[in-house]
């Protein structure tokens, strides 16, 4: 038998995304979904420094020697992941409306062309 050819050098091989890790993310994701709601975190007002802050403060956790979110029973990195995952989904997907206030908004290429406004 003749071996198949598959065209796929240059796709994303998502079997490298380490399986435990992400299990526990989605872990934090159904904490979330069954307490809120399962879109709840695209309504959040505010939601890019909201979810910074709150991936920060898991972090912090961390850093004080708390491996495990006494709410949810589930690991801080887990809830620093989820975060992570928010913000980049945000950065990412430009119909997710940025409602930061407008001088935390502003790029760098934004701040240089006000720059040569003056």
């Amino acid at each position: 038998m003749e071996q198949g050819i598959k065209f796929d050098t240059d796709k994303p091989e998502y079997g490298l995304l380490p399986p435990h890790a992400l299990d526990e993310i989605v872990k934090v994701l159904t904490y979330g979904a069954q307490k809120y709601d399962r879109e709840n975190w695209r309504k959040v007002p505010e939601r890019q420094r909201r979810y910074f802050d709150a991936m920060m403060r898991h972090l912090w956790a961390v850093k004080r020697g708390e491996a495990v979110d006494t709410e949810t029973g589930l690991s801080h990195y887990a809830h620093a992941g989820c975060c992570l995952m928010f913000l980049l989904e945000m950065e990412l997907q430009p119909h997710l409306k940025d409602d930061r206030p407008l001088f935390e908004r502003l790029t760098v290429s934004d701040a240089k062309a006000m720059e040569n406004l003056k």
